[in-house]
């Protein structure tokens, strides 16, 4: 109950430490599920986090666009080339 309310009550750097925090340790776990239980090693999850982020900035910073509609575009596109990787590895 204490994280679903804290947004309204803590500081900008509050909830910038936390939302840095609960991002890296959701990295961690991917990593920790690909590599950890399965054995297979991949950077691949990393590189998708990598240019989603670096397409989130700039959207935001150069193209002057919403944080909201620069998350929905970035989700859309690696869900995009994600199902296009997917579906070439058929081939």
């Amino acid at each position: 109950m204490g994280l679903a309310l804290m947004p309204l009550t803590a500081s900008a750097y509050l909830l910038s430490f936390m939302f840095l925090l609960f991002m890296y340790v959701t990295m961690a776990e991917s990593w920790n599920m690909l590599s950890g239980y399965t054995g297979y090693f991949s950077l691949g999850h990393g590189l998708f986090f990598g240019v989603g982020a670096y397409a989130f900035a700039l959207l935001v910073l150069k193209g002057k666009l919403s944080p909201y509609a620069a998350i929905l575009v970035t989700r859309s596109t690696n869900r995009s080339a994600t199902s296009w990787g997917r579906d070439r590895k058929g081939e």
